[in-house]
């Protein structure tokens, strides 16, 4: 789940009702949150994108703090998604 307005994650372990098992702040306000193995570990790690410049903030782990990859890639506007295209 994720709040844009206050730009907080609240993630679960669970397929469960209740209390999110992490809550963080990370990135601005109304940025798209994306969601991804952004290192190749085999976990699935948060991300912000500022669709008003294309701008991708990735984190390689869930918790606020400076992003661990910064890129420009698409264009202003665009919705951003996240997956394994080649299965690698």
């Amino acid at each position: 789940l994720y709040n844009p307005a206050t730009a907080t994650f609240f993630l679960k372990n669970t397929n469960t009702a209740g209390n999110a098992d992490i809550a963080f702040i990370y990135g601005s306000a109304f940025q798209s949150p994306v969601v991804g193995d952004w290192n190749g570990d085999g976990v699935d790690t948060i991300g912000v994108v500022d669709t008003s410049t294309a701008t991708w903030f990735l984190k390689n782990t869930n918790a606020s703090g400076n992003a661990d990859a910064v890129f420009i890639y698409g264009f202003p506007n665009a919705t951003p998604i996240a997956g394994d295209w080649n299965g690698v």
